[in-house]
């Protein structure tokens, strides 16, 4: 149980910073938190609910949480140092979906199909 602990604490860390990243720079507040915190804990909050839920009912989808969030993270990183390329796909919800779904495919089978264990974090 330890171990799936681990595993989501790493998703929900790297959902918090996807948030932060992707929203770095908008200005405002909400709730007395800069626009980009508030949106880095919405996203772990709820990617780390969710990946809780799927560890309880389909732990064998734990590999999965850590290749989306390894996508997801890349995603936000190449839209912030392309912005003219990349910020039009990620206005767009379906195509935003599919860049993330495709990274992670590609990290999945890149990462998770050759290691002895199907996790990135060494346990």
């Amino acid at each position: 149980m330890a171990a799936e602990r681990l595993r989501i604490l790493f998703v929900t860390t790297l959902a918090f910073l996807s948030g932060l990243v992707l929203y770095q720079g908008t200005p405002g507040l909400v709730l007395g938190m800069p626009v980009m915190v508030f949106t880095g804990l919405v996203y772990a909050v709820f990617i780390g609910l969710s990946s809780t839920l799927i560890c309880l009912f389909l732990p064998g989808l734990i590999a999965t949480l850590e290749a989306f969030a390894l996508s997801r993270l890349t995603f936000v990183l190449l839209v912030q140092m392309f912005p003219g390329f990349w910020a039009d796909i990620a206005a767009q919800p379906m195509l935003n979906a599919t860049a993330v779904v495709i990274g992670a495919a590609v990290y999945y089978e890149a990462l998770f199909r050759r290691l002895p264990r199907n996790s990135l974090l060494p346990i």
